[in-house]
């Protein structure tokens, strides 16, 4: 190509000039132009990639750490590094995500009403939980979230199903002890025992 543009400079006349901008622009032409193009690699070190939807918004991050999550438009500071996979929607609010924690030796894969978690997934260094939450109160703090309903889990153990009722209290418990011993407890609004079996 070098030796292509050295003859057509040499040479006079304007067409000449005009053949050297063509010969430049043709290779330029496919600049940018990415799509219909796949491209495959073996392995790929970052700390963050962000996945758009087909209007450029952002609705997925995969990071190392994760950025702050926003909510209503709002970012708020997270209370420790999180490592994982952030959803977004359309405005850019966290909606979810799968957070790698390292000072609890596990993480939590969740799904969020607006401002709160509505469904968890939770793994500590010896325990599980899977939490059912309400959405939260109307004028709630963004993160503040609604009562949990129903948690399933085991910890140290212990194996738990909790019903609680719409202002966060357990009213029914199942439950099987790290002794295999079985139980079941109904509690009323204040948190008295109402009905236990076995005696």
């Amino acid at each position: 190509m070098l030796k292509t543009l050295q003859r057509l400079v040499s040479d006079s006349g304007k067409w000449r000039l005009f053949a050297v901008a063509a010969v430049l622009a043709i290779p330029a032409a496919g600049v940018g132009q990415t799509k219909g193009n796949d491209a495959h690699f073996d392995s790929v070190s970052t700390q963050k990639i962000v996945l758009v939807d087909a209007q450029g918004r952002p609705r997925m991050v995969l990071g190392a750490p994760l950025p702050n999550p926003r909510v209503n438009g709002k970012e708020y500071p997270r209370s420790s590094p999180v490592n994982g996979i952030q959803f977004l929607d359309v405005d850019g609010n966290e909606t979810g995500g799968l957070a790698l924690i390292d000072s609890m030796g596990g993480g939590a894969f969740c799904f969020d009403f607006t401002t709160a978690e509505g469904l968890c997934f939770t793994k500590t260094k010896d325990s599980a939980y899977i939490t059912l939450l309400d959405p939260p109160a109307a004028g709630a703090p963004a993160g503040q979230p609604g009562a949990a309903r129903i948690t399933i889990s085991q910890e140290k153990g212990d194996a738990s199903i909790v019903l609680g009722d719409g202002n966060g209290k357990d009213r029914v418990i199942f439950s099987v002890n790290k002794n295999n011993q079985a139980e079941i407890k109904l509690l009323d609004a204040d948190g008295r025992v109402i009905f236990h079996e076995p005696q």
